[in-house]
């Protein structure tokens, strides 16, 4: 996949993204269920924080520095679950703005670089990791945990009539 496939992919997985997360209620945003111990407002906090990374990340690539790292599933929980403490004191809406904002800047940052490398590797890795693959596991399991909470709605309504 060329880098503008890419970027045309991830561009879409951040508007199906940004869709279902609006389409929660206000209670449901802050019901957990979106992964077993997530709610949707967690896991927007959750990736927020690493957006935030992957522009880091995009900076020591640009700086020459940048190196493959792989980190222990320890490290992820630990930092997956300070994101999450992290977010707890926003409200949705600000977590939203931001993710929004830092996304753009995503984009500004390796559209920049997509002419300035002649190795373009690392960046790919870092889109397709973090703006492609990551928001899409993560937008699998906010539409399985929208269906369901439709689901028992719709039954709920249905045992009522």
């Amino acid at each position: 996949m060329n880098i503008d496939e890419l970027s045309s992919e991830e561009q879409m997985v951040f508007r199906e993204l940004i869709e279902v997360l609006e389409a929660f209620t206000a209670d449901e945003r802050l019901m957990i269920g979106a992964t077993t111990r997530w709610s949707a407002k967690d896991v927007l906090a959750h990736l927020l924080a690493w957006e935030v990374a992957a522009l880091d990340e995009l900076a020591t690539i640009r700086e020459g520095t940048w190196q493959p790292r792989r980190i222990t599933k320890e490290e992820v929980d630990a930092i997956n679950d300070a994101q999450v403490a992290a977010g707890s004191t926003r409200t949705f809406e600000s977590l939203m703005d931001e993710f929004r904002k830092t996304r753009g800047e995503l984009r500004k940052v390796y559209s920049n670089m997509m002419a300035e490398l002649e190795d373009s590797a690392p960046l790919h890795r870092v889109i397709r990791s973090h703006c492609l693959h990551h928001c899409g596991r993560h937008l699998t399991q906010l539409n399985a945990w929208q269906r369901s909470l439709r689901l028992k709605s719709a039954r709920k309504g249905h045992c009522e009539a």
